[in-house]
């Protein structure tokens, strides 16, 4: 069994149709930011690497983070080392989950699917890495191919960890499925950014295929007993039930 901590690192208000397709136009979301903390049968594994303010402002200039929120800083209050990280699993390559603090973990192996590299790295269109730091995605053919894993499709990583294919948000987006003393747990990844996505069975609205990002719901619905969407403030609800 794992145990799955929920590590937030900024929060930001977003347009309400970001967050579900063609719903609530003229409303604000809070989405907060999250990379994920998994220990057990003797690992460490981080899902998404974080980001720093300065970092993130490249790209969204209204995000928000504390000192206290710098993922190094959460890490270090809970007694983890950038060097004891055994793998980073990255959901897709957008900049709050794929960040330059991936050199930070220099000892871990790095999990990404093979269509999320290679869209990243060749795409069909400027819009689809329009979110991508293109140095850092490319780093994982360059100076961090001799500890990327490239994933095609679903695959065990440890036991009772596994990833699985959940397109849509992007072309190689992945989520992550953990045992966990809960039951089964899904990290959704951005398939669903809130849980008003996965209970209203909503699309979310930064999609590259709708088709992909319903069937994908539907999927994880499927596997997991928890489910925690990627940017939904309830999730910190895990924290204090789990």
């Amino acid at each position: 069994m794992y145990d799955i901590l929920p590590l937030k690192v900024g929060q930001c208000m977003c347009p309400a149709e970001l967050n579900c397709l063609l719903h609530d136009w003229d409303k604000k979301v809070r989405f907060f930011y999250y990379f994920w903390l998994i220990r057990g049968h003797g690992k460490t594994v981080l899902v998404d690497t974080g980001f720093d303010l300065e970092y993130a402002h490249r790209f969204m200039g209204d995000m928000q983070q504390k000192p206290s929120e710098r993922p190094l800083t959460i890490l270090k209050k809970l007694g983890v080392a950038p060097t004891d990280i055994d793998y980073v699993i990255i959901t897709h390559a957008h900049f709050d989950h794929l960040s330059p603090l991936l050199n930070e973990y220099s000892r871990a192996k790095i999990v990404i699917q093979k269509r999320e590299l290679e869209c990243g790295i060749k795409p069909p269109h400027a819009w689809f890495v329009q979110f991508n730091d293109g140095d850092v995605v490319r780093s994982l053919r360059k100076e961090n191919a001799h500890r990327t894993i490239v994933v095609d499709g679903d695959k065990s990583i440890l036991p009772g960890l596994k990833v699985f294919w959940t397109g849509g948000h992007s072309p190689g987006h992945q989520s992550v499925l953990v045992s966990t003393r809960q039951g089964p747990t899904v990290l959704c990844g951005d398939v669903a950014f809130t849980y008003k996505n996965l209970q209203q069975d909503i699309p979310i609205g930064l999609s590259t295929s709708v088709e992909e990002s319903l069937l994908s719901m539907r999927k994880i619905r499927k596997l997991g007993k928890v489910l925690l969407p990627g940017h939904d403030p309830l999730v910190m609800r895990y924290v204090k039930t789990k």
